[in-house]
């Protein structure tokens, strides 16, 4: 977590409290870049979890960003603003979209929230291309760790499609004025995105 800073004393305690009091997952560092603040926001920054780099002059967020990202040792980096108090979960929520970098459980066998919508993103069994989380489970299991063959299909407007997707069947399956749609709205997006 980088947290770039300038006069936010009054902020970045709650900031600070939310990430190492309250994060369900709890970051592997924050570094907090203080730009040249007038206020005490060095003393607030100044507690134990915390990597603390003071810059001598008013560079602005884009440099103390720049500082903060320099000194992480981490593989992803993230930002947050000094008056932003993150949700308990919010890292969590954050690392399912690295499951598989991450070594995380879930990966495309999660359900994600977003706007009261709930979207699966792929198979609800066990998949992992983790090498560490594979591992693991067949350390823990041992001969009980059962490998299936399994069919996965999209059920969309009353047929069924392969999953992942073949062009041929989807193609088939939709028929020419949606596939038309379908690749106008597909091109469309990676043109203008």
């Amino acid at each position: 977590m980088i947290i770039p800073c300038f006069n936010a004393a009054e902020t970045l305690g709650a900031c600070l409290d939310a990430l190492l009091e309250r994060s369900r997952v709890p970051p592997d560092e924050v570094i907090v870049v203080d730009d040249a603040s007038q206020d005490r926001s060095v003393a607030v920054a100044s507690r134990p979890g915390v990597a603390l780099i003071t810059a001598k002059i008013n560079a602005g967020p884009g440099v103390t960003r720049n500082l903060g990202a320099a000194r992480a040792g981490g593989d992803i980096l993230v930002f947050v603003d000094a008056d932003v108090a993150v949700a308990p979960d919010a890292l969590g929520r954050l690392a399912c979209h690295f499951a598989e970098d991450a070594d995380c459980v879930g990966g495309i066998a999660r359900t994600e929230f977003y706007q009261g919508f709930s979207f699966d993103m792929g198979g609800h069994r066990f998949f992992t291309k983790s090498d560490y989380v594979k591992g693991m489970w067949q350390d823990l299991l041992g001969e009980d760790f059962l490998l299936r063959s399994r069919l996965s299909r999209i059920f969309y407007r009353h047929k069924f499609f392969a999953y992942p997707p073949r062009l041929w069947d989807a193609l088939m399956g939709l028929g020419l004025r949606e596939s038309i749609q379908v690749l106008a709205s597909y091109l469309r997006w990676q043109l203008l995105p």
